[in-house]
């Protein structure tokens, strides 16, 4: 999953498409976070860097534009 999820969001241009993806895909880590079972697969797979840089706003208006 979170091969994925940087994939997509490292892409220069985001589609709508996948936006929505990326909303599924950070709604499920939220509900696989809740135990330390969910939190160990992230580990070490710069994960929050990749939540981090898609949560400032300069990222979300350059996709827009």
């Amino acid at each position: 999953m979170i091969e994925s999820f940087k994939k997509r969001s490292s892409s220069d241009s985001v589609t709508k498409d996948d936006a929505q993806y990326l909303i599924y895909l950070l709604e499920a880590f939220v509900n696989l976070t809740f135990s330390d079972n969910g939190i160990s697969p992230l580990l070490g797979k710069s994960a929050i860097e990749q939540f981090t840089k898609i949560l400032d706003p300069s990222y979300g208006s350059e996709a827009i534009l």
